[in-house]
């Protein structure tokens, strides 16, 4: 009997040395198993390890027509009597009638077709660390006193290798898991000097987001504290490119806003579920960027091939750090370019600098003074966002790289390269540039713009930060706001203006176009508009009709009426002056809007 034993077990010696993983102790416990089959004469078994006190899960089964390891993998015994009498006695128990004796669980013993049943411990030092269960599936066998004592002394035998082995695989499986983190830390370490690196060289955010996008193997997006798409990159080929496109295409819906603000309250990740209504059918791996102690934005992450690992998260919470720290100096770096661009613009203003400086200053802020420019003085507009985004709209609606901006007292200044046009003409497409992006930037009530002469020499920018904003102290005297002026267009006036209190500046005026407007009140004389149009026809009849559209002599038949009811004479130069001044004054105190307003051309009139 011995030397069955011990033929049996010299396989099971020599393969417990080997074991280095959960995967060889199987194989060995399935030699295990084989053997003890053959030594009783059976052809099934099954072999079960101790998981805690009283409780077994099955590891690998033995059958000589099939493989049964997957079955016996998703078996637990413990609770049962029959497993409890093997531990109470660490004996081997025979059961004869297998699915009607009670301590078993009849269920299993029928599902599997067990009719009698021998239960083997595993026994170490008065310990049960494993249970070998054999049967003859569907066929009774009777167990010798032989058999189970030969069964007993080879479990005996087999119970030191099997400790051995479980041993040396845990000590293999905590090498391996240690060899894995010391390869994920060299991983996170290399990433980490990468994103330091790229940080140190000055590479910008976009650049960074692709690095990160590069080391993580999946598309990353980053988005600002109001949920607007940033950038993004995607460095995994089309499928990626595809999933980043998805993703970018949802940027600013609710759920997606909803989403990112949730995040942020939930430490430094949260993985959320995919969002095929915005278009991102993948998870997302959120990194909030804080800054100060507040959230600045969201990093993105899209969990496109496999599934997010240990090592991922790593990289991405560390990318959102080096992304935030990006994004805070390149805030630092645009304020204090501002600042700078701010400086600038006010020793222009002011003449305070001499040429040489102002020049070179000029160059480093791409700013070329060779070309012709004029000063956009805007009221009630001092606020940094709205001086930039007026600036930003006014640069692209004139297709200008760059427009400066800085803030005086009780308004904003813009520095805006004109056309290389004359200087009314310059002046004009500016203003009408203006007039174009107020509505964008201020809506219904847009404020009152002056746009000064055009500006050549740097002498000119002094002169012309002192004459715009005359003017709109002048407009804000009689009381005109909301207008977009051209302070050229407005020299006389404002003589009159700065030499006459504007009180009577304005009744003058009121008494000499008085008796016009009441004529066209009540007759519909179209008197008015035919004198704005011989002004800007410089008194000609002919050009007058023409531009109006009517006959000469219908012409000449309102200005016999207008010197017939008023002061002016159509045919005097001076008189025409005066009107000219006149109706400037007027139309800056806004008392002719409803009947002409041609501020922005010249003559507006009904053909008749």
């Amino acid at each position: 009997m011995e030397s069955q034993v011990l033929e049996a077990f010299t396989d099971i010696a020599r393969d417990a040395t080997a074991v280095n993983s959960p995967e060889s102790l199987d194989t060995l416990l399935r030699t295990v198993g084989r053997r003890l089959c053959e030594l009783i004469g059976v052809r099934r078994c099954s072999v079960y390890l101790g998981t805690g006190p009283g409780e077994f899960q099955g590891r690998v089964g033995y059958y000589v027509l099939d493989d049964i390891d997957a079955g016996v993998k998703l078996l637990v015994s413990g609770s049962d009597r029959f497993t409890e009498e093997i531990v109470a006695t660490r004996a081997p128990v025979l059961i004869t009638d297998a699915q009607h004796d009670p301590r078993t669980v009849q269920s299993t013993m029928q599902r599997w077709g067990v009719r009698d049943m021998l239960g083997v411990p595993l026994v170490m030092d008065t310990e049960v660390i494993g249970i070998i269960y054999l049967d003859d599936r569907e066929t009774e066998h009777v167990y010798t006193d032989r058999q189970i004592s030969l069964a007993q002394t080879f479990a005996n035998l087999a119970a030191l290798s099997v400790r051995q082995a479980a041993l040396l695989a845990e000590v293999s499986q905590r090498a391996a898991v240690i060899e894995a983190q010391r390869r994920e830390l060299a991983q996170a370490t290399a990433a980490h000097e990468r994103l330091t690196d790229a940080v140190l060289s000055g590479l910008t955010l976009v650049d960074i987001v692709r690095v990160l996008a590069d080391l993580l193997s999946r598309p990353v997006l980053v988005y600002n504290l109001n949920q607007v798409l940033m950038t993004s990159s995607a460095r995994g080929g089309d499928r990626h490119n595809t999933a980043l496109q998805g993703a970018a295409r949802g940027t600013g819906k609710a759920e997606l806003v909803a989403a990112l603000r949730a995040s942020g309250e939930t430490g430094p990740s949260v993985v959320l579920a995919p969002a095929p209504a915005l278009g991102c059918p993948h998870r997302r791996m959120i990194c909030p960027m804080v800054i100060e102690g507040r959230t600045a934005g969201y990093l993105v992450t899209l969990e496109t091939g496999g599934r997010f690992s240990a090592l991922d998260t790593r990289i991405a919470q560390h990318g959102a750090t080096v992304v935030t720290l990006a994004m805070f100096h390149e805030l630092r770096q645009s304020a204090a370019r501002d600042q700078a661009r701010q400086e600038f613009l006010g020793d222009l203003l002011h003449g305070g600098r001499d040429p040489g400086t102002i020049a070179r200053r000029a160059q480093v802020h791409g700013i070329d003074l060779a070309l012709p420019h004029v000063l956009v003085r805007i009221a009630e507009a001092a606020a940094p966002e709205q001086r930039g985004g007026l600036a930003a709209a006014l640069a692209g609606e004139l297709g200008l790289a760059d427009v400066l901006t800085t803030a005086v007292p009780g308004a904003a200044v813009l520095l805006v390269a004109t056309p290389a046009e004359k200087e009314i003409a310059a002046a004009r497409a500016v203003r009408d540039a203006v007039v174009r992006v107020l509505p964008a930037q201020f809506g219904s009530a847009p404020p009152t713009v002056v746009i000064s002469s055009v500006c050549r020499e740097l002498g000119d920018y002094p002169r012309a930060a002192v004459e715009v904003r005359r003017v709109m102290d002048l407009l804000a005297r009689i009381g005109r706001r909301g207008q977009v002026e051209l302070a050229g267009e407005l020299a006389v006036s404002r003589l009159i203006a700065s030499s006459v209190p504007s009180a009577q500046a304005l009744d003058v005026a009121r008494q000499l176009v008085g008796p016009i407007l009441e004529l066209d009140r009540v007759g519909h004389a179209e008197l008015l508009p035919t004198l704005r149009a011989l002004l800007a026809e410089d008194g000609q009849v002919r050009g007058t009709a023409r531009l109006l559209g009517v006959h000469e002599n219908t012409v000449r038949y309102r200005m016999a009426k207008v010197r017939d009811c008023s002061a002016i004479d159509p045919h005097r130069l001076d008189s025409l002056l005066d009107l000219r001044y006149c109706l400037q004054i007027l139309d800056l105190a806004g008392e002719l809007v409803g009947d002409v307003d041609n501020r922005s051309q010249d003559v507006v009139a009904p053909p008749g």
